[in-house]
């Protein structure tokens, strides 16, 4: 009789496989949409983005709710299962990419691969307040100290998807 580690090992394999041969992974930021891209500097002058503590807060909040279980109070992630969002380029460079992450999750990858076998949701069911208040507080707590986002970037975001 085989053991419990050994047949969990078996399902995470076939697991993995089955993710691989789905073709999902990530996408370059320049890919992350058809339809351009709204220029936040444009928009929304990075200087006039404003984040309370209120809002860092209930950020941490919704992240505790939301994103603990994947990728850790820490932002290390889950080995094997999802990435560490702590020295993440992507989070910590491209606030449109972000932002369209969070709202469509893995949907987002379009037919590329991925090293994570574990699908993340898309967020779009949260407001683009709880959004802002989320991605800030990752962008600031585990992101290099990255600009917060916005509402609006949300909106912009949200509606160009």
């Amino acid at each position: 009789m085989k053991s419990s580690a050994h047949c969990l090992k078996i399902f995470i394999s076939i697991s993995i496989g089955i993710w691989g041969i789905a073709g999902c992974g990530p996408r370059t930021p320049s890919s992350t949409s058809e339809k351009e891209r709204p220029n936040f500097s444009q928009i929304i002058p990075p200087d006039r983005v404003v984040v309370s503590d209120t809002l860092i807060s209930a950020g941490k909040k919704t992240y505790t709710q939301a994103c603990h279980a994947c990728h850790g109070g820490d932002g290390m992630g889950m080995p094997a299962m999802q990435p560490a969002l702590v020295g993440s380029e992507r989070l910590s460079n491209d606030p449109y990419y972000v932002i369209e992450w969070v709202l469509r999750g893995s949907a987002m990858l379009r037919g590329q691969r991925s090293e994570w076998p574990v699908i993340m949701p898309g967020h779009k069911h949260l407001s683009d307040q709880e959004l802002a208040a989320i991605i800030s507080y990752v962008r600031a707590e585990f992101g290099k100290g990255a600009s917060p986002v916005s509402p609006e970037m949300v909106k912009l975001v949200r509606d160009s998807l």
